[in-house]
């Protein structure tokens, strides 16, 4: 027995919309098969540390936490600028570290935060718990590979900490830091380098530097008067002369 077979041929109208619609793009893929936006390694790493992560605020003055508690969290600096401090037995207080944004807090720590961790003006950080941030770091090979790095140039902050305290003097230790400062600023903002923001007071520099806050206010006088640096505000330098405040590092003044 014969079957026949009804075949349907597209009118001309039909054609015609549907190669407008292949043109556009509504029917040039299958739904299985359309491209989707892809992320970078980094990208992808930022995205998931945002929602691994908890926001909160230290206000000025406050301790985000205190040196020798339990080292439940790592933290990430997201704006302000804390400092790491340690009081030592006779009571003096040194200042290991400042901490900008993009900075990473309590990676190097082990069972107990070493440091006590302060804020000096408002701060917005996020917040991890360990556990979660170990575990993604096992899950993304491509975080594992970017936090080694985070923690390679922690080391080498350590060690030009290290000379700078052991072999420097006091003027090639204030030049040193006030490099380091404007290095800093310029690769955040890649542009203007020349302005530095001082969060940080003279008493917390002193401290970070080993020496005194008399030494301090007395080195910057003397680069002022030098116009190797310029003092618009307690707060605030301007390097006028950057090659000379390089040769002031390295103790070619």
């Amino acid at each position: 027995m014969a079957i026949a077979l009804a075949i349907r041929v597209p009118s001309e109208e039909a054609k015609m919309s549907r190669a407008a619609a292949v043109a556009s793009g509504a029917l040039g893929r299958p739904n299985h098969v359309r491209a989707l936006p892809t992320m970078q390694p980094a990208e992808r790493t930022a995205a998931e540390l945002d929602r691994a992560g908890t926001t909160v605020v230290c206000r000025r003055g406050q301790t985000l936490v205190e040196e020798g508690d339990p080292a439940e969290y790592i933290f990430k600096v997201v704006s302000g600028t804390l400092r790491s401090v340690r009081l030592l037995a006779d009571g003096r207080r040194y200042v290991a570290s400042f901490h900008m944004p993009g900075d990473f807090l309590g990676l190097a720590d082990s069972e107990n935060y070493n440091h006590s961790i302060e804020a000096l003006g408002d701060a917005g950080l996020m917040r991890y718990t360990r556990t979660s941030f170990e575990a993604m770091l096992d899950r993304d090979p491509h975080a594992g590979r970017r936090f080694f790095g985070v923690m390679r140039k922690e080391l080498s902050a350590a060690q030009d900490r290290l000379l700078l305290l052991g072999r420097k003097t006091a003027a090639e230790r204030l030049a040193s830091f006030l490099l380091t400062l404007a290095d800093r600023k310029a690769g955040e903002n890649g542009a203007n380098n020349r302005e530095i923001e001082l969060p940080m007071n003279r008493s917390d520099m002193a401290d970070y530097l080993g020496l005194r806050i008399e030494t301090i206010c007395r080195l910057l006088s003397d680069l002022k008067q030098r116009r190797i640096i310029d003092l618009p505000g307690i707060h605030s330098v301007v390097v006028l002369r950057r090659d000379l405040l390089e040769s002031e590092s390295e103790g070619d003044a």
